[in-house]
C-alpha cells in the first residue's frame, strides 16, 4: 500500500464516522457494556460469596475462641496440646511395637529399625516421662487458672471437670513418686556398700521392685490416659481448621469481587474515553465535510451551468437527444451533504427507562382543579376573561 493511500483512508474513515456517529457510538457502547454486564453479575456473586464466608468465618472463630480474654490463647493452647498429643502417640507407638515384638507377635521391619532412636527403649521411655510431666503439669495449671489455656477445658461438663482435676492431681503425684523412686534407686546403685548395709536389704529390695513396677506398669497406663486427654485438643483443632478454611475461602472470593469492581471501573472509563474519541473524530469528519462541501457545490454548480449552456443549442440537443438539468440540483446536493454529515441518518440513542420502583418515587405534577361535579363551568366575559367567583355570604 503506497503512502498516498493512507490520507484517503483516514479521510474516508472520518467521513464515515461523521455520517454514522450515533450508530457507531451505540455499537461501541454495546460492545463495552456486554462484557460489563457479565462482569457485574460475577462481581455481585463474588461479593455475596465473600460476605457469606466472612460471616461464617467470624461465627466459627468466635465459637472456637469463646470465653477467652484474648482470641490467641485458645489457638496457642490447641497447638501446644496437639503437639503433646503427637509426641505421646509416637512414644506409645514405639513402646507398643517393641512390646509386641518381645512377645513374638510381630516382626519389626528393617526400615523401622533403620530409624535412629525411634525404636530405642531408653529414648522412648525418656520421651514418655518428659511428655507426661509437661502434660499433667500444664493441665493442672490450666485447671487452677494460672495459665491462660484453661478455656480449652471450660466447655467440659461439671462432672468431667472434677474428673479432670482428680486425674491431673493423680498424674502429678504419680510422677513425683516415680521420679523420687527413680532418684533413690539411682542413689542406691552408686552408693557405697557401707551405706547399703546401714539402710538394710529390707528397704533396698522393695524400693527397686516398686520403682520397676511404677516404671514398667504405671507409666504405660499414665501414657494411655495422657493420650486420651490430649486428644481433647483435636476437637478444637478441627474448629480452628474449619475457621481457617472459611478464611481461605473468603480471600479468593473477596479478591475476585475487588478485581471485578476495578475491571468494571476501567470499562466504564474506557467507554467514556471511546465515546469522547468518537465524538472528536466525528467532529473532525464533519469539519472536513463542511470544508469539502463548498468546493463540491461550486464544482457541481459550474457543471450544471455548463451542461445547461451546452444543451441550449438546438442542433446539439436534437442530435444527441440531451435534456437540461435542474438548476436547483447543486442546492439540493448541498442540503443532502449537510444532512448526511449531521448524523441525521443514524438512530437517536434511546432514553434510559425508569424502573417501576423509581417511577413510584417520582412525585406527580399537581393538576388544575376541574369544575365541581354537578355544577356548570364559569363563562367568560365580553373581554374573554373569566369572571371572579362571587363569594358574598347570602342570608
Amino acid at each position: 500500500m503506497t503512502w498516498w493511500m493512507w490520507p484517503i483512508i483516514i479521510v474516508g474513515v472520518l467521513f464515515v464516522l461523521a455520517a454514522l456517529e450515533r450508530s457507531v457510538r451505540e455499537i461501541v457502547r454495546t460492545l463495552v457494556q456486554a462484557p460489563a454486564q457479565a462482569l457485574a453479575i460475577l462481581q455481585e456473586t463474588s461479593r455475596r460469596a465473600a460476605g457469606t464466608t466472612w460471616l461464617q468465618f467470624q461465627s466459627a472463630f468466635r465459637a472456637a475462641t469463646e470465653g477467652a480474654s484474648w482470641p490467641g490463647w485458645p489457638i496457642i493452647g490447641t497447638v501446644v496440646y496437639f503437639i503433646i498429643f503427637l509426641l505421646a502417640l509416637a512414644s506409645d507407638l514405639g513402646v507398643l511395637l517393641l512390646t509386641l515384638e518381645a512377645m513374638g507377635l510381630i516382626r519389626i521391619s528393617t526400615y523401622l529399625r533403620s530409624l535412629q532412636g525411634f525404636l530405642d527403649l531408653g529414648m522412648l521411655t525418656t520421651l514418655a516421662l518428659l511428655v507426661s510431666g509437661a502434660f499433667f503439669g500444664l493441665l493442672s495449671l490450666d485447671l487452677l487458672g494460672i495459665t491462660p489455656f484453661g478455656v480449652l477445658w471450660a466447655r467440659a461438663p461439671r462432672w468431667f471437670q472434677h474428673i479432670l482435676r482428680g486425674t491431673a492431681l493423680g498424674g502429678v503425684l504419680f510422677l513425683l513418686i516415680l521420679f523420687t523412686s527413680m532418684g533413690l534407686w539411682r542413689f542406691l546403685r552408686v552408693a557405697p556398700p557401707e551405706v547399703l548395709r546401714w539402710i538394710g536389704p529390707q528397704i533396698v529390695l522393695p524400693l527397686e521392685g516398686w520403682t520397676q513396677l511404677f516404671l514398667f506398669i504405671g507409666l504405660p497406663l499414665l501414657m494411655i490416659v495422657l493420650t486420651v486427654l490430649s486428644g481433647w485438643s483435636l476437637g478444637w483443632m478441627a474448629a480452628l481448621l474449619w475457621a481457617l478454611l472459611l478464611f481461605m475461602m473468603t480471600i479468593p472470593t473477596g479478591l475476585t469481587a475487588v478485581l471485578m469492581f476495578l475491571t468494571l471501573h476501567i470499562l466504564d472509563r474506557l467507554s467514556v474515553a471511546l465515546d469522547a474519541l468518537l465524538r472528536s473524530l466525528a467532529g473532525a469528519g464533519r469539519w472536513l465535510a463542511h470544508l469539502v462541501g463548498a468546493p463540491l457545490w461550486l464544482v457541481l454548480k459550474l457543471l450544471v451551468g455548463i451542461w445547461n449552456w451546452l444543451v441550449s443549442f438546438d442542433w446539439l440537443r436534437k442530435s444527441l437527444h440531451l435534456g437540461s438539468l435542474d438548476p436547483s440540483l447543486p442546492d439540493r446536493f448541498a442540503v443532502w451533504w449537510e444532512t448526511l454529515f449531521s448524523g441525521l441518518w443514524a438512530r437517536e440513542p434511546e432514553e434510559e427507562e425508569i424502573l417501576p420502583s423509581e417511577r413510584e418515587g417520582i412525585p406527580q405534577e399537581p393538576s388544575m382543579p376541574g369544575p365541581i361535579p354537578g355544577g356548570s363551568a364559569p363563562s367568560p366575559n365580553s373581554e374573554g376573561f373569566l369572571e371572579p367567583e362571587d363569594r358574598t355570604l347570602r342570608s
